[in-house]
């Protein structure tokens, strides 16, 4: 099978093929990789790679091991935050806002969502959308983290602009 496959592809390719309720009913909401049956540790180690990848600042080539991560098991928190952090430093805002509403949306109370969409939303110039999540961001990291310290330098500097929108 082509790991590259859309869903109705899989089915048409599967012992399921042109009985699309029968594959729902037998992989129901499964992720790819658990319908490709993925070793989940395979999908781990190469998120260790990304990771080591992006560390040296590769992140072109971390963000294309990310995003086939994040394709094979969307639901994956982590491979969302290492998505959305590639993206971000490669200035591809919209993508590592979508990853960061994907962290939000699957971890509710993780401020790395918040932290990711606020700096990103920052960097586009949607300031009351940077100020929101970068508040929330600080709300759920606990006071001593990088997360809450780096929310609290760029609320600082939201507030600067701000101030400086203000005497023109």
């Amino acid at each position: 099978m082509n790991p590259a496959a859309s869903k109705p592809e899989l089915v048409a390719l599967s012992r399921f093929a042109g009985d699309q309720s029968a594959f729902n009913q037998h992989f129901g909401e499964a992720t790819l990789s658990q319908i490709l049956e993925l070793n989940p540790d395979a999908l781990n180690a190469a998120a260790n790679q990304a990771a080591s990848i992006a560390a040296r600042g590769a992140f072109r080539e971390a963000i294309e091991i990310y995003a086939t991560l994040a394709l094979l098991d969307p639901m994956n928190v982590e491979f969302q935050v290492g998505l959305a952090t590639c993206a971000t430093e490669l200035s591809e805002h919209d993508l590592a806002i979508q990853a960061a509403a994907t962290i939000i949306t699957l971890a509710p109370s993780d401020p790395r969502g918040y932290l990711l969409s606020g700096k990103n939303c920052l960097m586009i110039g949607h300031y009351q959308e940077a100020r929101e999540d970068l508040a929330d961001a600080q709300r759920f990291a606990s006071a001593d983290t990088t997360a809450a310290k780096e929310a609290k330098v760029l609320l600082a500097h939201l507030d600067m602009l701000s101030e400086g929108e203000g005497k023109e």
